[in-house]
């Protein structure tokens, strides 16, 4: 498992998770916005994410919408301080 940082306002939400797309479990665990639907759930975050750093997001695939908002710093992966 890798561990990951999301910065979405307010104190960041770590979490571990195969890969970066596991934000969108953690980050509707926490959110009022959060649907059991999945697809649904998906939109409103990329919509959240966009409104939240005014960049586009992709929101087709977990991993897309992955991709954007790390690439807007809002999702980053935390290295392993032991090495």
């Amino acid at each position: 498992m890798k561990t990951f940082k999301l910065n979405v306002g307010g104190d960041p939400i770590i979490f571990e998770a195969p890969d970066a797309s596991g934000f969108l479990e953690s980050w509707g665990s926490v959110n009022r916005n959060w649907s059991p639907d999945a697809d649904k759930w998906r939109r409103a975050a990329a919509q959240l994410a966009c409104d939240f750093s005014g960049k586009p997001m992709r929101f087709d695939t977990d991993s897309n919408l992955a991709a954007d908002m790390m690439d807007a710093g809002m999702l980053e992966e935390v290295k392993n301080a032991q090495g």
